[in-house]
C-alpha cells in the first residue's frame, strides 16, 4: 500500500520547518539573554554612579557627617566592583574623584577645628577648601557625560568598553595632595 503523494511532501517539508522553527526560538531565546545582560550591567553600573554622586553630594553637604561615612562606605564597596565593569581609565578617574571627596571631607573637618586667629593659615585653607569644593561640583558633570556610554541601553550592545577620551565635557583639574 503505497503513502499518497501529499503526505510523503508533508513529511518532507515537515524537518525544515522544525528546523527552522528551532532556530527561529534559539535566536529570540539569544536576544532575550543579551537584553538581560545589558539590563544587568545597567543596574550594576547605575549603582556604582549613584554611589559615586551621592559621595560628592554629601562631602559637598557639610553637616551630613554620618551620611557621608556610609556612602564613603558603600562607594568603597562599589568601587571594587567597578574594577570589573568599566575601562582602566574610567576606573582610575574614579579614584581619584574618591580621593577628592575624602579630602575635601577632610578639609572640612579641619576648618570646623580650626583656630581662626592664624588668618594667613586659615585664609589659605578656605581658598584651598572652596577650589576643592568647585572641583568636586565640575566632576559631577563630568562624570555624567563619562558615564553616559556605560548607561545606554539601545538595541546596539553598549557593553564594551568605551574609551573615557571619547567624553566631549573637559575633564576637571584635580586638586594637589595638602
Amino acid at each position: 500500500m503505497a503513502m499518497p503523494t501529499w503526505i510523503s511532501e508533508m513529511q518532507a517539508f515537515s524537518l525544515p520547518a522544525i528546523a527552522v522553527g528551532g532556530a527561529f526560538i534559539a535566536y529570540q531565546q539569544y536576544r532575550i539573554a543579551r537584553q538581560k545582560l545589558r539590563l544587568d550591567l545597567y543596574d550594576r553600573r547605575y549603582k556604582i554612579y549613584s554611589c559615586l554622586l551621592d559621595a560628592v553630594i554629601s562631602a559637598l553637604n557639610e553637616t551630613a557627617t554620618n551620611t557621608f561615612d556610609v556612602s564613603t562606605r558603600e562607594l568603597n564597596q562599589k568601587l571594587r566592583e567597578a574594577r570589573f565593569l568599566f575601562d582602566a581609565k574610567t576606573f582610575d578617574y574614579f579614584n581619584e574623584l574618591e580621593t577628592s571627596v575624602l579630602q575635601y571631607r577632610n578639609r572640612t573637618l579641619s576648618i570646623r577645628q580650626f583656630d581662626f586667629f592664624q588668618q594667613s593659615e586659615a585664609q589659605s585653607l578656605l581658598n584651598r577648601h572652596h577650589k576643592s569644593a568647585h572641583i568636586l561640583d565640575e566632576s559631577m558633570t563630568y562624570l555624567h557625560a563619562l558615564m553616559r556610554p556605560y548607561l545606554n541601553i539601545d538595541d546596539k550592545l553598549s557593553i564594551s568598553l568605551t574609551k573615557s577620551s571619547e567624553v566631549k565635557n573637559p575633564r576637571p583639574t584635580q586638586e594637589t595632595h595638602d
